[in-house]
């Protein structure tokens, strides 16, 4: 999952008795996930999520209950930095040091976390600040609305954002309590303008990754939920229908495949001066540059869309073009005025 975030706020908000939830606070050196990751334990031993590769989850799950018994919080540091270490990972090697908190969260927490997910669902960040001293207290403010919950206001103007999220860890040592500020982002979108067969792995191998995903075509027979897994969402329409509705920003990626030269060339008239996160389109690069001659763009095109991996079939392709996305969604955001971004 892009966001661990998005796998257990279902689950939580929607469990009828106290879940913990375990999060990654602080990681010195590597690690197998991040900070803000996170996973939720429940009453009857069961888990979503993981924070490591299988090797602190049976600790962290009895640990767990006993923040459920006592109800305070509980700070945990595993290092796994040693190789010949059996204890953790039995000398996975991770070559880091993770510190996470469990905290038990009650129904008051489960309706802060649903305002948080009803406020990304519109698209809107939200940053909170977390602290803990014989009890959690955790505000959340939305980059436009009034903040809730206790505690700390956090405040966008002082905390380092990229255009794709991040977590920050503060320790001040003239103080006990400890504070962390985490930004909640809203999935990414994904537009496939095209309905054909082959958008199917695509569409399948998005979701389950995390992303939010748009099909958009012309052709109703074609822009059927029968044909698509559940959870996306079509629009039928010309492009330019499709453009007039849609509100793209710079977090949105968009691969073009129509498998129609002039209804590609429509759309990508369209998004020319776009300032998209990724724009990739289907079919050899002599194709795109027969397309791009009647357009004048400074837009970065990725053509053909997806990594260069010799892939065939669809279901090749369809990784090649994810795994292309996750490599620009995960490096720093830099604008670079190209037609055709090279092999």
């Amino acid at each position: 999952m892009l966001d661990d975030f998005w796998q257990i706020v279902e689950p939580m908000v929607n469990s009828e008795e106290e879940v913990v939830l375990a999060t990654i606070i602080n990681v010195k050196g590597s690690s197998y996930k991040k900070e803000g990751s996170c996973m939720l334990f429940f009453k009857n031993g069961s888990q979503i999520g993981l924070l490591s590769a299988g090797c602190l989850e049976h600790d962290l799950a009895h640990h767990a209950q006993q923040v459920l018994r006592t109800g305070g919080p509980m700070v945990l540091s595993y290092d796994n930095s040693d190789e010949d270490d059996g204890l953790w990972g039995n000398g996975a090697g991770c070559f880091g040091v993770i510190t996470i908190l469990l905290e038990k969260i009650g129904a008051s927490q489960k309706a802060d976390y649903l305002k948080v997910k009803e406020f990304l669902e519109k698209g809107v960040r939200v940053l909170s600040n977390k602290t803990w001293s014989g009890k959690v207290e955790c505000r959340f403010t939305p980059e436009n609305g009034e903040a809730w919950g206790s505690g700390m206001v956090p405040d966008f103007k002082d905390f380092k954002k990229s255009m794709h999220g991040g977590e920050k860890w503060y320790h001040d040592h003239s103080i006990k309590d400890e504070v962390y500020q985490h930004l909640y982002i809203p999935k990414p979108r994904l537009f496939v303008m095209g309905a054909g067969h082959d958008a199917v792995p695509i569409v399948s191998l998005a979701i389950r990754i995390g992303f939010s995903v748009i099909i958009c075509d012309w052709r109703e027979a074609l822009c059927q939920k029968d044909f698509f897994p559940d959870g996306v969402r079509l629009e039928v329409g010309s492009p330019a229908e499709i453009y007039q509705k849609e509100n793209f920003t710079n977090n949105d990626f968009v691969v073009v495949m129509n498998h129609n030269f002039q209804r590609d060339l429509q759309m990508l008239t369209l998004l020319k001066n776009e300032e998209l996160r990724y724009l990739g389109v289907l079919g050899p690069k002599e194709r795109t540059q027969r397309l791009l001659c009647c357009i004048e763009t400074q837009t970065r095109i990725s053509s053909p869309a997806g990594l260069s991996i010799g892939a065939r079939g669809p279901e090749e392709i369809a990784v090649s073009i994810i795994a292309q996305m996750l490599e620009i969604m995960n490096k720093p955001v830099h604008t670079v005025p190209l037609c055709l971004v090279p092999d």
